[in-house]
């Protein structure tokens, strides 16, 4: 398993349940990176202990059963012609090279735009997420009359604000139909 983010300690740990651990995670963020960029959130981390509890419980989990991370890999190139024979790297300033016929490569999750690329709506390039996200107002209404977005297809933000983002798309389609006051609206 190559990349960053924490769905690629997800990953390993259900690869890890089901008997077949990878035979390494080669983790492409710098090393100490990840602690700085946490360290910023400190106070965030603290109120979604339990993401941060989970996450450490992923890595543990991973630990236990001896897959070895590399972090802060560079120079990453899939070996083999017709199809994955290897992996080579460099890490801590040693090249690496692991034989595997599967290489996943994972880094980050950005929205699933396609919907919304295809109806026309407008995207704008979303420098906290690095990526490009459809263009919503606070409901998910979108420049294109009657498309409103939300969920992953919005941003990401994790499933307890992708229902939030539902909810509020919701109640404004109740109230562009007619079904909700405009005071029931903004209560």
């Amino acid at each position: 398993l190559v990349g960053a983010g924490p769905l690629l300690y997800l990953v390993a740990a259900q690869m890890v349940r089901a008997g077949t651990p990878p035979l390494a995670l080669v983790e492409t963020q710098p090393r100490g990176a990840a602690l700085g960029a946490a360290l910023r959130h400190a106070g965030g981390a603290a109120r979604g202990w339990r993401y941060l509890a989970k996450g450490l419980g992923l890595l543990a989990e991973i630990t236990r059963v001896g897959v070895p991370r590399h972090v802060g890999a560079t120079g990453l190139a899939v070996l083999g012609q017709a199809r994955a024979e290897g992996l080579r790297f460099s890490c801590a300033g040693q090249t690496h090279e692991i034989a595997c016929d599967t290489v996943l490569l994972h880094h980050g999750v950005v929205p699933n735009t396609q919907a919304a690329r295809a109806l026309g709506v407008g995207h704008a390039w979303d420098g906290a997420q690095h990526c490009f996200a459809p263009r919503t107002d606070a409901w998910g209404g979108t420049d294109v009359a009657g498309v409103l977005v939300a969920g992953d297809g919005a941003g990401i933000g994790g499933a307890e604000v992708a229902e939030a983002a539902g909810r509020l798309a919701a109640l404004r389609v109740a109230h562009d139909l007619g079904r909700l006051s405009a005071g029931a609206l903004e209560a």
